[in-house]
């Protein structure tokens, strides 16, 4: 290796760690007042199209209408709480059967009532998804609850630059392009 390539890639390895430095800021709140308070505040900073909204699907969108698969109910089956189940109180198969039934039987509820107008007005400047930790086959039920709970992110999801349709339109997977 000549000294030449070897200062250059010094100096590009250098100046990594400068790069990799961005605004972090860790906000806990309970109400979604506090975050459009954040995106109109990053709207006099950034152009909308560089703004980029991420949100959980589980207890930020949307919450269980029942007690059984709500998120202290999970956190109670798998021992993240003080209080422990004892084997005759957990639910068997958890991870496999269980959470993916209840996902398809129990109707889940807004977080918040004005999020479905809140997250319209946001994807008409902004590009805007959501994530999840769920398993793949609870897909359709999370789909079905998004919709039912009036959230469609079809407008604003993410595609390859020349695509002109999202992989899942109006909440129905594209199965051809």
């Amino acid at each position: 290796m000549n000294n030449k390539f070897k200062i250059i890639l010094w100096m590009i390895l250098s100046a990594l760690p400068a790069l990799s430095y961005a605004q972090v800021k860790n906000i806990v709140t309970g109400e979604y007042s506090a975050v459009s308070k954040i995106i109109t505040e990053k709207e006099t900073l950034y152009p909308s199209d560089k703004i980029l909204l991420v949100f959980d699907i589980d207890n930020t969108l949307l919450t269980s209408g029942t007690r059984i698969g709500g998120d202290i109910w999970y956190q109670w089956q798998t021992d993240k709480l003080p209080l422990k189940p004892d084997d005759s109180q957990k639910v068997p198969c958890l991870y496999e059967n269980t959470i993916s039934m209840l996902y398809e039987l129990s109707p889940m509820q807004l977080t918040e009532p004005q999020l479905p107008t809140m997250l319209k007005q946001w994807q008409q400047k902004h590009t805007a998804f959501a994530l999840t930790s769920r398993a793949p086959d609870t897909l359709f039920p999370t789909l079905r609850e998004l919709k039912r709970n009036g959230i469609d992110f079809s407008s604003s999801a993410l595609r390859k630059k020349e695509d002109t349709l999202p992989p899942f339109e109006k909440g129905k997977l594209k199965r051809s392009w």
